[in-house]
């Protein structure tokens, strides 16, 4: 080009693919779904009410598959709901389930936000 300019830019190749490999990791998020909601589940077991310890070692953590997980009790019945709730017959709430999604809040979005700088720093360039 005649008196003009030429630009090279170095290190578009690898930014694109290690941008666009970042950009599909940061759909699922990686680690976080799983060692956020280990510490969430972990927190309503610890505040769930024992009886037998049955209702407490039915709490899972489940990822979804698009980034998030879900806190599931896997005691089956409506045992686990009245502990929750409490009854019109006298069972008072124990909010084991609610109370660990309070308490344990920070530490999902520290998680997450540890997470997300692990996978932004993966970007290179030249």
């Amino acid at each position: 080009m005649p008196g003009g300019m030429r630009v090279e830019v170095k290190g578009a190749d690898r930014f694109a693919a290690t941008t666009n490999k970042a950009a599909a990791d940061m759909t699922t998020m990686g680690r976080a779904p799983r060692v956020a909601g280990d510490q969430l589940a972990g927190q309503a077991r610890s505040r769930a009410p024992r009886l037998t310890g049955r209702l407490a070692s039915s709490i899972r953590a489940v990822p979804d598959g698009n980034g998030g997980f879900e806190v599931q009790v896997q005691l089956g019945g409506i045992y686990p709901l009245v502990q929750e709730f409490g009854s019109r017959r006298g069972v008072r709430a124990q909010r084991y389930l609610r109370g660990a999604r309070d308490a344990g809040q920070q530490g999902v979005v520290t998680t997450y936000e540890q997470e997300l700088d692990r996978i932004v720093g993966t970007i290179r360039g030249a």
